[in-house]
């Protein structure tokens, strides 16, 4: 039974679940608008970080990575 009837609301689970769904959405997003902004500027496949060109490999993987492998943190892996 889906828990959309006012008798059954959402739990906190449900709640928090859904918020951090979110905000998983949310970061996805600021990295691929940033990755848009890169490509307007001609910075796209270039390390925010070093300026080195991230392999093309790594860009099919993951289009909206900012940073090489050298400079990379574990906030820029995928969510």
């Amino acid at each position: 039974m889906k828990r959309t009837d006012p008798l059954f609301p959402p739990s906190k689970v449900d709640l928090a679940l859904g918020n951090r769904t979110l905000r998983s959405y949310a970061l996805q997003l600021a990295r691929i608008e940033a990755a848009l902004s890169r490509m307007e500027t001609g910075q796209y496949g270039r390390c925010t970080q070093c300026s080195a060109p991230i392999p093309i490999r790594q860009l099919e993987a993951d289009p909206a990575l900012s940073a090489c492998s050298n400079c990379e943190e574990p906030s820029d892996q995928l969510v």
